[in-house]
């Protein structure tokens, strides 16, 4: 006899080991990597594609901008200062005042996205090192 917990641990497994879903709006089947996590469903996958998801935000802001604009408008006020920083370093690197490495400066790493992290703080936009997103995350975890 199979209890409701072994049941549910096999549909789980099952739905875990599926390559490939079915969009619930474009009715198409696409590999597991075109779906964002959501731990909510069995296979810990959203049940709208990103491409359908991005057309329903982009709707969503054209029927409610205004929506979107109040959570701009208060992250801004919460995070001035890093936004700031943030906007001088962009700047700096776009006009040839700084130039961007290829690489991590922890891990060596290249090819992937590199960050500017703000090492002495937000006071100081142009005192960087760069790195790739995980040694950033890391290091962020330091700082805190």
């Amino acid at each position: 006899m199979i209890t409701h917990t072994q049941s549910y641990i096999n549909k789980k497994n099952a739905a875990l080991s599926k390559t490939s879903k079915i969009c619930i709006h474009c009715k198409q089947e696409k590999p597991i990597s075109f779906y964002s996590t959501d731990r909510k469903h069995l296979d810990g996958k959203h049940p709208i594609c990103k491409d359908c998801k991005k057309i329903e935000q982009r709707e969503l802001y054209k029927k409610q901008p205004h929506l979107f604009k109040e959570s701009n408008k208060r992250a801004y006020e919460k995070f001035t200062e890093k936004h700031n920083a943030r906007h001088k370093l962009n700047y700096a690197v776009k006009t040839g005042k700084i130039t961007k490495p290829k690489a991590c400066s922890i891990c060596g790493v290249s090819g992937v996205r590199i960050e500017g992290h703000h090492y002495k703080g937000y006071n100081y936009p142009y005192n960087v090192i760069w790195l790739c997103t995980p040694c950033h995350n890391k290091e962020d975890l330091k700082t805190k």
